[in-house]
């Protein structure tokens, strides 16, 4: 094996749904990506603080970037859901073996689709688009023990591993490269293992 990276990724963020569609498959196919939930907590310092001038900013570059890499931009709900509801379904998939291709559908899901990814139905439809059992995903998105588990390792990767965005690639030995362009330093640097 060609070594792990980690990726930290979110629903919330569609900078990390590009790096999932555009940057994971230009790493090595030996190299093993672990995918880590992460998603704002009400006790960080810049919870719910963007701007109207930079919410604007953010979807002129995203329309920008899905032109540019091919991806066709779907518009989300603009409410902010419970985002400890689609990433405990991200966990459940992950314990059934099949975390990243669940956590690649959602995001599609919400980023490509412009579905509410915190609803029963659409986790229920995606889990069954991967093979997993739709019912039991649904179940696990509204444990509340999943749930504050969750929320937890969240605090702790942020307080203690200094994860603070998405997307991320976390390597063995520490480093954090942040943000799609980041990742693709890292891979063209050598830092992670490229497939070409």
């Amino acid at each position: 094996m060609s070594g792990s990276v980690e990726f930290v990724f979110s629903f919330r963020s569609p900078y990390a749904w590009i790096a999932a569609r555009r940057v994971l498959p230009m790493v090595h196919p030996d190299t093993e990506v672990r995918w880590t939930p992460f998603f704002p907590l009400p006790s960080f310092a810049n919870f719910g603080n963007l701007i109207p001038v930079r919410a604007r900013y953010n979807i002129e570059d995203l329309l920008r970037l899905s032109r540019a890499y091919d991806l066709e931009f779907g518009r989300p709900p603009l409410a902010e859901p419970d985002w400890s509801i689609p990433h405990a379904a991200f966990v459940h998939a992950e314990r059934e073996g099949c975390g990243p291709e669940f956590g690649l559908a959602l995001a599609d899901s919400r980023w490509h689709a412009g579905e509410d990814v915190a609803s029963a139905e659409v986790i229920g439809k995606v889990a069954e688009s991967v093979g997993l059992d739709g019912d039991a995903a649904v179940s696990a998105s509204s444990n509340a023990g999943l749930r504050a588990r969750l929320t937890e390792e969240i605090e702790v990767n942020y307080r203690e591993r200094g994860i603070f965005g998405v997307p991320m690639f976390v390597l063995p030995d520490g480093q954090r490269f942040w943000g799609h362009d980041r990742m693709e330093w890292a891979l063209h640097y050598g830092y992670v293992p490229s497939a070409s």
